[in-house]
């Protein structure tokens, strides 16, 4: 069964102004974080960013998460293969599968998420105009 107490990772690909994206991963289980600023072809452009999560910060994140219903939203086999707002995740106990999902074109969903993963990084990136559909 799927919990929010069993997330070990998620990555978010944001759309930046300028037509580059901005990767972001969340280990939950090293309570960490890694930014990467690339181009379209996946090139870095700035060093990449990346820092420790405070506990409580990392706790609030799931339940924000789950307030959000993350793990309610539609499933798909793979990664998008398209250039636009990605999200994947996966649990501590399955080593083989990783689930990703486009929030059912849900726009104001996705922008509630990029809002969260700025405050739990405590770093801006990318643009909110991409949310406004």
């Amino acid at each position: 069964m799927k919990t929010y107490d069993d997330l070990d990772f998620l990555h978010f690909t944001a759309l930046s102004s300028d037509d580059t994206i901005y990767d972001v991963t969340i280990d939950f289980s090293d309570r960490s974080y890694m930014i990467e600023h690339c181009d379209k072809k996946g090139r870095l452009i700035e060093e990449r960013l990346s820092n420790i999560i405070r506990r409580s910060r990392m706790d609030q994140l799931k339940k924000d998460l789950e307030t959000l219903g993350l793990l309610d939203w539609k499933v798909t086999a793979e990664f998008p293969n398209t250039y636009g707002s990605c999200i994947a995740y996966s649990f501590n106990w399955d080593d083989e599968n990783d689930f990703a999902t486009e929030a059912d074109g849900d726009l104001a969903k996705v922008k509630v998420l990029h809002h969260l993963l700025e405050g739990v990084t405590n770093q801006t990136f990318g643009s909110y105009q991409f949310y406004e559909g």
